[in-house]
């Protein structure tokens, strides 16, 4: 009796195991079949990032250099986090600005895009104006090519001209945000030069302001929360680079340079909610 109720405990452990086994191998098979099904999706479209967007789409994007009749400006005021962010600007000749193409996967994505680029308008970006720099951090990237048929677009600033002033600073943490993306696409011992992703990117970007604000976390500790702020501090400190980066003040410095700035747009704007953090045309 004992050792028949043993050989059928035995069994019925096998057969756990077995149907645990079954349930594994199901679930690998499953994800393995997602990730093949990721990987042979086809792109409608790919949009152009040149700010912030290097950061976001880093590990589903192409590392590009563009050559259109825009440059890339401190220009776009945001009127939510009162800031001056990255825009275009149009130009009679052609310039380089270096970022990132990501795959667009149905008309309904493009339209949610337009719908989260409020205050911006769609440009069509001809292929032969796209030279492509690195094929993508991961295989699936690597494996998807950019076809000729695809529309290809990137978006401007409908108000440009907005220059970074004492209400609308440039944001340190922004540019952090950008120079990490760009430091992704930059290779192992790669020269500081030309060629370098983040040095092309602080060289071809323009107007550059004294409008600088370190709103860093912990400012004066940054690398608490800023991993890669020593070399991106490097970077903005390199005398052989094409523009003179003025330094980002402290909030308390920053207050004190500009007081008499800021002491306008205050009384300008007051305290109402909407006013403050929504309205330029009042507050400005």
């Amino acid at each position: 009796m004992g050792k028949g109720k043993a050989n059928s405990s035995a069994s019925s452990e096998d057969k756990t195991r077995e149907a645990k086994r079954r349930g594994l191998s199901s679930q690998t098979n499953k994800t393995e079949n997602m990730a093949e099904a990721e990987t042979i999706k086809t792109a409608v479209a790919w949009c152009f990032g040149y700010g912030s967007l290097v950061e976001s789409y880093h590990n589903k994007a192409k590392y590009v250099e563009v050559n259109i009749n825009y440059r890339r400006v401190w220009n776009a005021w945001n009127t939510k986090a009162r800031a001056t962010f990255l825009g275009l600007e149009k130009t009679i000749e052609k310039h380089a600005v270096n970022g990132v193409i990501y795959p667009i996967y149905s008309q309904k994505e493009i339209e949610e895009l337009d719908l989260r680029e409020q205050g911006y308008s769609r440009l069509a970006i001809p292929h032969e104006d796209v030279k492509v720099l690195n094929e993508g951090l991961n295989e699936t990237m690597l494996n998807m090519k950019l076809d000729a048929s695809m529309l290809l677009f990137t978006y401007v600033p409908n108000c440009d001209g907005n220059a970074p002033e004492a209400w609308f600073p440039i944001l340190q943490s922004y540019v952090d945000l950008c120079a990490n993306g760009f430091l992704r696409f930059r290779k192992d011992g790669q020269p500081r030069d030309a060629s370098d992703p983040v040095r092309r990117f602080l060289d071809t970007t323009h107007k550059w302001s004294k409008y600088m604000l370190n709103d860093r976390v912990l400012a004066r500790r940054p690398w608490v929360s800023e991993k890669n702020q020593f070399v991106i501090d490097d970077y903005l400190d390199d005398e052989d680079d094409v523009n003179d980066i003025p330094a980002a003040l402290y909030p308390t410095d920053f207050s004190v340079r500009f007081f008499r700035e800021i002491q306008e747009g205050l009384m300008t704007c007051g305290t109402d909610r909407k006013r403050y953090v929504s309205d330029n045309s009042i507050c400005h």
